[in-house]
């Protein structure tokens, strides 16, 4: 009996090591899973009070006037900003010492970022006045990849959490080096430096420009930046990180004692299509909006006085477009009137549970067959027309045979209650055009002072856009979950955890095997 059941014992052992070996293949060849689009992000500014509105200091004021603290506010641009196709806020952070909202305010908004799927990061403010040595700032990084870092709703790209920078280039490239080497020097974290240098990359990880509102031609500098950061990167011989930087416009000029202020028109929308084309053709990793709620500096796309909520709207029409593979034309904004005061609405005096923002009513003359019919103006979406006339989203776009990233155009019929069956309405596809892409020639405003303005390069010229059909799936993010992207391929989503559904049936497989050879064994015996 010991003698027949040894041989099983053994081959049973085996054959249990093999199947470990298996599933352990497999977790490696097995293809990764991708999320269906790229990252689309926005800086976010969490230091306001009361006292920011009526400064004098603002070229514009919120449609709400709010207190950054307020926890119903941030929840509130969180559903904003996710409403208009961002997947993120980075938001600028002092550092955790000293009397410092940014710090307790980023902890808001990464709860607030947890339970609306949404995510959130750093943006580490490198000149923090709550940094009174060398020794604060690296104890800050330390802190922040201690705490922060590791909550579920903080931005990781493939599986490492990012960091951005704002005026890195206060120090030098060897203190850089330093730093990295004394806080991360594994290179568990993704260091995203800003500026106009792309030297920083032999430590940094990517680059972003957070203005570009200086030149005249964003998708060519835009071009000549991302390409910069790929060369650099083969020159390297290791991957790095593009962001490409989007703004609807900037003036600084009410800033007391700023030089250089100046002041970037907004065109009616036409400068932020404009740097959506150029970001879209540079191929980046993602795209990063400057900024949701920058108000002294005039590049919020924040719902506002002069403009409402029509940059948001902008913003969820071209994150779409962006998403499905490309940036349509869109017919231009309204203007804002200069020489209305701007008149905002009282922020409440308690907190609240953010609700859709106050539309206009709309009524609209039925048409023969009993239908509902809306008229699509500029400024238009699906979720702002169906708020408006109260009805459920899915059931708007079941009667219009849309799907929710669809993107409208001036003038069309969209029914929004049927009450005889009439055939939906199907959009048309928008013509996509590129914008030129002549060579920067203006020192960048974010840069350090004294620095010279980047070399006239010839343009690298952006390739002709073409319009992509909707894609069947968004990208969705699960509460407290982490956005992913891929180094590899540009844009696309960081490969996920692969399947592995396969080997554990392989494997189950031959267990099953094993177990009746056993017994067919014993039987014999018997």
């Amino acid at each position: 009996m010991n003698r027949l059941n040894r041989p099983v014992r053994q081959i049973s052992a085996f054959a249990w090591m093999m199947m470990a070996v298996m599933l352990a293949v497999a977790g490696i060849m097995a293809p990764p899973v991708r999320a269906s689009g790229p990252l689309v992000l926005a800086f976010y500014y969490a230091w306001f009070d009361m006292g920011t509105w009526d400064s004098g200091q603002l070229p514009d004021l919120p449609a709400q006037v709010y207190v950054s603290a307020d926890a119903g506010t941030i929840d509130r641009h969180v559903t904003q900003g996710q409403a208009a196709g961002i997947d993120g806020f980075v938001q600028s952070w002092y550092g955790p010492g000293g009397d410092n909202q940014t710090e307790g305010n980023f902890q808001s908004l990464l709860a607030a970022a947890a339970a609306r799927g949404f995510v959130a990061a750093v943006d580490f403010e490198v000149g923090s006045p709550y940094f009174a040595s060398p020794a604060d700032r690296i104890a800050a990084l330390q802190y922040l990849l201690s705490t922060h870092v590791n909550h579920p709703a903080y931005l990781r790209i493939d599986g490492k959490p990012v960091v951005f920078f704002w005026a890195s280039w206060l120090l030098p490239v060897g203190e850089w080096a330093d730093i990295r080497a004394q806080v991360d020097p594994d290179g568990n974290s993704i260091w995203i430096v800003e500026g106009a240098s792309a030297d920083y990359l032999s430590v940094f990880d990517g680059l972003h420009l957070y203005n570009i509102a200086w030149s005249d031609t964003p998708a060519g500098t835009l071009s000549y930046w991302g390409a910069q950061v790929r060369g650099r990167a083969d020159a390297l011989g290791s991957y790095k990180y593009w962001a490409a930087t989007v703004m609807p416009g900037w003036d600084d000029t009410r800033i007391p004692g700023r030089s250089g202020a100046f002041v970037r028109e907004r065109a009616g929308g036409a400068y932020y299509q404009q740097c959506w084309a150029g970001a879209v053709a540079s191929s980046p990793d993602m795209v990063i909006i400057t900024s949701f709620n920058e108000w002294l500096e005039g590049s919020m796309i924040e719902p506002s006085v002069s403009y409402g909520d029509s940059y948001l709207n902008l913003t969820a029409q071209l994150a779409a477009a962006f998403k499905a593979g490309g940036v349509p034309s869109l017919p231009p904004l309204p203007q804002a009137d200069p020489t209305a005061a701007p008149q905002p609405t009282p922020s409440p005096t308690t907190t609240v549970s953010p609700g859709p923002t106050a539309l206009p009513d709309h009524t609209a003359t039925p048409r023969p067959d009993g239908a509902i019919v809306h008229d699509v103006e500029p400024g238009d979406t699906l979720l702002g027309i169906a708020g408006r006339y109260g009805v459920e989203l899915d059931e708007l776009l079941a009667v219009n045979g849309l799907e929710s990233e669809s993107i409208l155009a001036i003038g069309q019929l969209v029914v929004i209650t049927m009450i005889s069956p009439t055939p939906p309405l199907i959009r048309a596809t928008p013509t996509v055009k590129a914008a030129p892409a002549p060579s920067p020639t203006s020192r960048p405003l974010d840069a350090p002072a004294g620095a010279a303005p980047p070399e006239k390069v010839q343009a690298i010229v952006s390739p002709t856009l073409t319009a992509f059909p909707s894609p069947t799936s968004v990208l969705t993010l699960a509460p407290a979950a982490s956005l992913t992207a891929s180094p590899t391929a540009s844009p696309s989503a960081t490969p996920a955890k692969p399947a592995l559904v396969w080997p554990w049936a392989a494997g189950l497989i031959t267990l099953g095997v094993i177990v009746l050879w056993q017994s067919s064994i014993r039987n014999r015996r018997v």
